[in-house]
């Protein structure tokens, strides 16, 4: 849905200006988006360190953290 709204955006502005409200629309999506972004890359980043460390405990809790950020972002896109 996120992504979709995204994008209903990007190709409408293409052709025509945006509304305001459409405007603060593509502006609140894109900044979930970069939310979510952020939130995923910071946990592979503690992933690899996780794993430079060898401390498989903490790198399978961040696993399933990983997962649980992928399966609710799939169900927002």
């Amino acid at each position: 849905m996120l992504l979709m709204q995204i994008a209903e955006h990007w190709m409408k502005q293409k052709t025509q200006p945006l509304t305001k409200a459409e405007q603060e629309e593509w502006s609140n999506c894109l900044d979930v988006l970069a939310e979510q972004c952020w939130e995923y890359q910071v946990k592979q980043n503690l992933l690899a360190q996780a794993e430079a460390t060898r401390d498989i405990d903490w790198a399978r809790e961040i696993c399933l953290d990983v997962e649980k950020l992928e399966m609710s972002h799939r169900m927002e896109w």
